[in-house]
């Protein structure tokens, strides 16, 4: 850590809740994007003259894009301060962006979602840094909390207003209204702070294969698997409930999954991060375990959704906060390695999801997932328990 850094943080220089705020802000631009462009995919494939399935190759490199960028970006942050880090991320972001609303042919919006997605990754990867620095290990968690309502938020809203916008105008007019948000991640820079070169010391990759380092990437992977392999099919889960009210549903799941960010941070503040991820997991596992039985009713799809989106993004949280915690590695590295473990995942979860449900229906799925999830709770619990991070 260079000696800018340390004498920002003798002066009692350290992350507000604003400065976290802003970046919270910053992060739901960057997670909304890749929503948006879901689910207005068929109308960029018209566009462009495409089918919808070429079309989908703008979400498979953002996505691929994310998963090579986020390792590499804790190594950018080496000989980068933050702030640089920082402007670089949102005006790549903003460049991609750019790209594909002005051009018209796919293969040069390709290149404009790959920098979208390698600055998404830089950008996350720079958060994380920033909260792991400049937090406290008593306000961390409420830090991380907060970031990660962005992401949860992005999440709930991004991909109806996305196709809301373009429904009313032009899906060009959606990306670029939700790049705007991107903008306000700048108030952060304000923090005297960050100016300071954030270098990671030596053996960074041996972390990895350090316990509970690899437990917790695991179970992360295994988590966010779970949670895309059923929410690819939300639709057919909930089938029973009708057309009409599936929005209430996908509310109360939208609406579990921010506050499962806020029940987790509360959670660690009297247990450990490992327990609130087994618990999560074990929760989860429980929850999509009883899906096929209980998608058919109102009632059974909204407690069950409001557990879903709980239980699912609870485990998030804990997981950030558990690798942070081991105290194995610089901070921007283990959250690159989770970014890419996250985004591995959730690509993991659509592709053997559909085969999945192709084969068994609802019922396979539920119980692979279900299997999956407390694969992760096991895990998780047996490793923390060895070294003794379990309180």
């Amino acid at each position: 850590m260079s000696s800018e850094l340390d004498d920002a943080i003798t002066r009692g220089v350290c992350a507000g809740r604003w400065d976290v705020a802003w970046l919270a802000i910053g992060s739901f631009a960057m997670a909304g994007d890749l929503l948006v462009v879901a689910a207005i995919l068929p109308e960029i494939a018209a566009d462009f003259g495409v089918t919808v399935a070429s079309a989908s190759a703008l979400i498979a490199v953002h996505a691929v894009a994310v998963a090579l960028a986020a390792p590499a970006a804790a190594f950018v942050l080496r000989t980068l301060t933050l702030r640089v880090s920082l402007i670089v991320a949102i005006a790549v972001f903003v460049a991609g962006n750019i790209l594909v609303v002005v051009v018209s042919g796919l293969e040069v919006a390709l290149i404009g979602r790959a920098l979208s997605g390698a600055a998404t990754a830089l950008y996350m990867v720079a958060t994380y840094r920033f909260i792991a620095v400049f937090s406290t290990p008593q306000s961390r968690p409420k830090s991380l909390s907060l970031l990660q309502t962005g992401v949860a938020f992005a999440t709930v809203s991004a991909a109806p207003v996305g196709a809301w916008m373009a429904h009313i105008s032009d899906w060009r007019i959606a990306i670029a209204i939700t790049t705007v948000p991107a903008f306000v991640a700048f108030a952060a820079l304000r923090n005297p702070a960050v100016t300071g070169i954030l270098s990671p010391g030596p053996g960074q990759r041996k972390a990895l294969v350090r316990a509970p380092v690899p437990a917790i990437l695991i179970s992360s992977f295994l988590a966010r698997f779970v949670y895309y392999s059923c929410y690819a099919f939300v639709a057919s889960i909930y089938g029973g409930v009708g057309p009409q009210r599936l929005p209430v549903v996908l509310a109360a799941l939208g609406t579990a999954s921010v506050l499962g960010n806020w029940v987790a941070a509360l959670l660690m503040r009297r247990w450990s991060p490992f327990t609130v991820g087994v618990v999560g997991l074990t929760g989860l596992a429980c929850t999509v375990g009883v899906l096929p039985f209980v998608g058919g009713s109102l009632a059974g799809a909204m407690v069950s959704a409001t557990c879903w989106g709980l239980f699912g993004w609870m485990i998030g949280l804990a997981q950030i906060e558990a690798l942070f915690s081991t105290g194995d590695a610089d901070p921007s590295f283990l959250g690159g390695v989770s970014y890419t473990v996250t985004a591995l995942g959730t690509a993991a979860g659509g592709l053997i999801a559909g085969m999945c449900f192709a084969a068994s229906g609802v019922r396979g799925l539920s119980l692979m997932a279900a299997a999956a999830s407390l694969a992760g709770a096991v895990i998780l619990g047996t490793a923390s328990s060895r070294k003794g991070y379990r309180r």
